[in-house]
């Protein structure tokens, strides 16, 4: 499933688009539905930085006579829901939240983004893996001080947070700008 909205010029919003070109008209209606979507996205998808990285991956592309609003793969995830698998099929680090992580990762980063931090894996007797950062020479084991990540393959199934404007939506949004479009 993709998420995506079209319009195409000849079709929606008649008597507006009878006012501007048809050019103009698709680029209004494509503007209008990417605020719409990001104005969503901000509002209902998740919170705090899951927000804007949603919100940052709506995008509209306009071509001759037509337009598309399309969100990426994370705001697809967000709004179908369920589990959380790396594309490329690795394993995932997902950050826990533990007295270590709180003082060598206290924004919750990935495991590729810690550039300052060594890390090495430890597997539980029940298979889990986790990471643990890499002491400087003379502090004490780092395993006392807990885990940063945990390595999965998945995570379990995620809730949807339906957050893709409806084709009604659309329509009202392209309608109110195009509105005050013309009123200028």
């Amino acid at each position: 499933m993709k998420l995506q909205i079209k319009v195409e010029s000849s079709n929606d919003l008649q008597e507006l688009a009878s006012s501007v070109s048809s050019e103009e008209f698709v680029e209004l209606w494509a503007e209008a539905v990417m605020r719409l979507a990001k104005k969503n996205a901000e509002r209902e998808a998740g919170t705090g930085f899951g927000r804007r990285v949603v919100a940052e991956g709506v995008r509209a592309e306009t071509f001759p006579g037509r337009a598309e609003v399309t969100a990426d793969y994370i705001g697809e995830h967000v709004h179908t829901g369920g589990p959380i698998a790396s594309r490329n099929g690795k394993d995932l680090a997902i950050p826990l939240d533990t007295p270590a992580s709180r003082q060598f990762n206290p924004q919750r980063l990935f495991a590729r983004e810690l550039n300052a931090i060594r890390l090495f894996p430890v597997k539980t007797k029940r298979g889990k893996k986790l990471l643990f950062r890499v002491p400087e020479k003379g502090e004490k084991n780092a395993k006392q001080e807990g885990p940063l990540f945990v390595v999965l393959h998945q995570t379990r199934p995620q809730r949807a947070r339906p957050w893709w404007p409806t084709q009604e939506e659309a329509e009202s949004a392209s309608e109110k700008l195009l509105k005050s479009y013309l009123a200028y």
